[in-house]
This record gives structure tokens, sequence and C-alpha cells, in this order.
């Protein structure tokens, strides 16, 4: 497994501008943080690149990992805090390919929809869902 211990490496460079829209737009890729929403994207067979780990992370979910069929690249922390966008980043991200064209199966559209946009609490969600 490679190992990326600089902020400064170039590829690393390359992610970070993954964090805004025109740098996504331009790679055609997007980054993901949290081991629950890049297993949820390897789970719905999205095209994941790489998936980045920190030592700490890779320990709690080896099995996962070892069985992803794409590349893993151990991170340090430093590096993790470059990329995240979170002021404690959990040390696990996957960098995945946008989709071509979003596509809506109109089997699917039925019931209720409820879009949200730039939410500050979370915890307002549930009272969003529920109401």
């Amino acid at each position: 497994m490679e190992k990326i211990v600089s902020a400064k490496n170039e590829r690393v460079k390359k992610w970070s501008k993954l964090k805004n829209k025109k740098g996504r737009l331009n790679s055609n890729q997007y980054i993901l943080e949290s081991w629950h929403l890049v297993s949820e994207a390897i789970n719905a067979n999205q095209k994941v690149e790489v998936v980045l780990t920190t030592n700490k992370q890779y320990e709690l979910h080896q099995n996962e990992i070892d069985a992803f069929d794409g590349e893993v690249i151990e991170i340090t922390d430093d590096v993790s805090k470059a990329l995240g966008s979170t002021s404690t980043p959990q040390g696990i991200f996957g960098i995945v390919e946008l989709p071509k064209e979003d596509h809506f199966d109109s089997l699917d559209m039925n019931g209720s929809w409820l879009l949200l946009d730039q939410i500050q609490d979370p915890g307002n969600i549930g009272t969003m869902v529920r109401t």
C-alpha cells in the first residue's frame, strides 16, 4: 500500500481542489469524507477510484478496505486535515468519479419528498421530516 506523508504532495493538492465546485467539475471527481459515505458509495457501485485512510481508520475497517477492488493509499493525520472539510476529520476519504448524467427512474419518484439545502443544525432535519 502506498503511503503519502506530506500535505504538499501533488496528488493531495489535486484532491484538495475537490472541496469546491470548480475543482470537482474540472477533474470530474468528488471527495467523500467518512467511512459511512465511502462504504455506501462502494456498495452502490459508484466508481470509487481511490480510498485514502489513516492507519487508525485502516485498522478499524481493514476487512472492508482489503475487499475494495481499487487503489488504497495510507495517509497521515496532517494529510487528513488538509483534505478534510471538518475541524477534526475522521481520517478516511474516497475519491469518486462524477456520474455522467443525472438519471431518475420515474418509478422511484413516488411518495413524499423533502429537499434540503445548507442546513445549519442537523437536529433540524428530524423536525422537518416529522413535520
